[in-house]
């Protein structure tokens, strides 16, 4: 679709949602050819200031620097790139998209020019509708990049506040472990000279109370390292009682994760009367690994000889989960923001894809050659719209329709197609608490959770093993954390799903949700499964956590909250309306060229009459003439200027009946967010085929009419 200066496309605001209004700098050519494209520029909402040349345009920027740089190189492609360059060398300009007007003459010098100092070009003749998209897109490219330098920023900026905290908790330590020396030389000091005193004695039993009830671990070596004394904290955490350390060296603990460099590094300092201060990885009697946080302080005797090694060692394990955590749910988020945005531009792409590959393919006949490459185009669009629905699952950004259900019958419900779905090698268990609260989820997408998950453990299982689903009532006590945020306190409705297959390590099971990260070879998976098992119970309100071992299998474990409310019955399914138009009147608004002339073709077969419009002030102007009387409004729900929402709201004014089906690649939210629930009507989520289409507008035209608005 093309526009005139006047009317850009129908464009009535630059603006992105949550954006300030975006400057643009309209550098002229010597044809000062910019004249209707600045008009169009201001109509469409952007600050537009308009100079003669690239030197005006530099003096410009420095006293303010624009949003986006226009550029009109018609007739003076020779010094193209140097013009180009000039305005990206410039440091006022710096990250300011520039975007070209001009003839490509030159392809040589237009490819230099996009590689390294243009954002994008229009050709002339320029259309108005273009030039405004792609303004509109760097404009959003440009806000996406400050974005995440924002965030890289903070990040950043947290980093350091952590580092600092680190520092100031070291030189804590140093100050301790110096105050601790200083106590120790003075109180073997004072126990030479009084040891035969009751003052000496009751000073030996205070220290020793003092140590033994520390929290942190304390043990004291000889000068050789055999260990002399370790206080109760040093059983509690390693599980070594006192009686089996005394006269070991603590090299018991090597985990074989430090090399002997580390080691000689510790023995190096302390041996030269300096205190060590580090971390270590060791293992517990149990087999189980902790890190600690050390500091090992050579003793001295009165005459400064080294008599031993004291050691204060706390145990920061949990610590280190909970940030590896944290950041792990800030790496997921931010993956899942930029999956559900893929996902609408995706959806409307195959929207396009699979309604012309079904208009081909209705048109062939059954013994055309053509008819099996149709096909495989349907087969191959359809399986990349169950794509994006797991992309939308794992970004949280489905629609869900939860309901009060039965967590063990749903389980049985299961149990014969997992048996059919994991094979005769792997025995299924189902292990099922009796009296379970109830849990609101949508039936659905628990399915996929547990289909989802018993593949998983199929794969796990190649050679056969045993699946165990099992439910169970579970109560959270205060403080209990997970994915780095604290989880309320209270009963919750347990889901274990738990394999005997090879199990997985520590690198593998902190990647696991990623979405495309998989261990199967290339082919075998599309490293969705799991991240859209992830987003499920994350938008359901859920917890999920995960144990596993090398060698000893895996097990997912979902909590829910309970639902006070009773189990959903069936409802009995009403009886289809009639799927043909009988020529009732649509009004068709879609701002996406590409979809615009689908839908018509769609609603045309489908035997309904057919006005198009490109934006909601469009479809004001056809109904507002009085010539136009829609029977039901066909309409996006995010377009430019006017929303869908916005607009079914205005023709309701003047047409209390009519009835609204909202398409749309985004999801129930965005209803929410633009204000459809006030003005009504059912939402029909792209892609979509011809079939469903007839289905959700027969099923709209055959509801009851709404309430006229106010």
């Amino acid at each position: 679709m093309t526009g005139d200066a006047r009317h850009p496309d129908g464009l009535a605001s630059a603006s992105l949602p949550g954006d300030e209004r975006f400057a643009v700098l309209a550098v002229d050519g010597p044809r000062d050819g910019l004249g209707p494209i600045v008009s169009a520029l201001a109509d469409a909402g952007y600050d537009v200031r308009r100079v003669a040349d690239v030197d005006a345009a530099l003096a410009v920027a420095e006293a303010r620097p624009p949003s986006l740089v226009l550029l009109d190189l018609r007739g003076v492609e020779t010094v193209a790139l140097a013009t180009c360059r000039r305005l990206r060398e410039h440091p006022a300009l710096e990250g300011v998209p520039v975007v070209t007007v001009g003839t490509v003459d030159d392809p040589d010098v237009w490819t230099e020019a996009l590689r390294t100092c243009v954002a994008d070009f229009v050709t002339a003749p320029v259309r108005i509708a273009e030039l405004l998209a792609r303004v509109r897109t760097q404009l959003s490219l440009r806000n996406a990049r400050t974005a995440l330098d924002a965030n890289d920023a903070a990040r950043r900026r947290a980093n350091a506040r952590l580092e600092a905290e680190v520092e100031r908790r070291r030189g804590v330590e140093s100050d301790l472990r110096r105050s601790l020396d200083a106590a120790d030389r003075s109180r073997l000091a004072m126990l030479g000279m009084l040891e035969d005193h009751a003052v000496a004695a009751r000073e030996r039993e205070l220290l020793r109370t003092a140590i033994e009830q520390a929290a942190e671990v304390v043990f004291v070596t000889d000068p050789e390292g055999r260990i002399r004394y370790a206080n109760p904290a040093f059983e509690r955490t390693s599980g070594y009682s006192h009686a089996e350390v005394l006269g070991k060296k603590p090299s018991l603990l090597k985990s074989g994760v430090h090399d002997d460099a580390h080691y000689r590094d510790l023995w190096r300092t302390i041996t030269s009367g300096r205190a060590w201060a580090g971390r270590f990885v060791n293992r517990r009697k149990d087999g189980s690994l902790f890190t600690e946080e050390a500091t090992i302080a050579p003793v001295f005797d009165a005459a400064g000889a080294i008599t031993g090694y004291v050691a204060v060692k706390r145990d920061v394990t949990q610590q280190l989960r909970m940030a590896e955590q944290l950041q792990q749910a800030q790496k997921m988020e931010s993956v899942g923001r930029l999956a559900g945005g893929v996902a609408h531009d995706f959806n409307n792409l195959l929207t396009v894809i699979v309604g012309y590959g079904e208009m081909v393919q209705a048109a062939l006949h059954p013994s055309d050659p053509l008819r099996a490459k149709v096909d495989q185009i349907l087969s191959a669009g359809r399986r990349s719209a169950g794509l994006t629905r797991q992309f939308l699952a794992f970004s949280r950004r489905q629609t869900l329709k939860p309901v009060v259900l039965d967590l063990n019958a749903l389980l049985t419900d299961l149990q014969k197609l997992l048996g059919r779905l994991i094979g005769e090698d792997v025995h299924l268990e189902l292990r099922l608490a009796p009296g379970l609260p109830r849990v609101l989820a949508d039936p659905g997408q628990l399915e996929q959770v547990v289909m989802n998950l018993a593949v998983n453990s199929r794969d796990a299982m190649p050679t056969g093993g045993r699946l165990v689903l099992s439910t169970g009532a579970r109560e959270l006590p205060p403080g209990f954390a997970h994915d780095g945020a604290v989880v309320p306190a209270g009963p919750y409705v347990a889901l274990e799903v738990t394999d005997t297959g090879t199990g997985m390590d520590a690198a593998t099971l902190g990647r696991i949700f990623e979405p495309f990260f998989t261990t199967k070879e290339r082919g075998k998976g599309t490293g969705l499964g799991l991240s859209t098992v992830y987003g499920i119970v994350k938008q359901s309100g859920g917890h999920l956590q995960v144990d596993s071992e090398v060698g000893r299998g895996t097990t997912f474990r979902i909590l829910f909250p309970p639902s006070a409310g009773d189990a959903a019955t069936p409802e009995p399914r009403p009886a289809a309306p009639s799927a043909h138009g009988g020529g009732l009147a649509v009004l068709l608004v879609e701002d996406e060229e590409p979809l615009r002339p689908l839908f018509r073709d769609m609603l045309v077969d489908l035997g309904y009459r057919v006005h198009v419009a490109a934006n909601g002030g469009e479809a004001l102007l056809k109904v507002e003439d009085g010539k136009l009387v829609p029977d039901v409004l066909l309409t996006d729900v995010v377009m430019p200027g006017m929303s869908g929402p916005a607009l079914a709201t205005r023709l309701r004014r003047t047409l209390p009946r009519l009835k609204v089906l909202y398409v749309s690649g985004y999801t129930d939210g965005a209803l929410e967010s633009h204000g459809a629930s006030a003005a009504g009507g059912a939402l029909l989520h792209k892609p979509f085929t011809a079939d469903v289409l007839a289905t959700r507008l027969a099923e709209v035209l055959a509801a009851p009419t709404p309430p006229p608005p106010g």
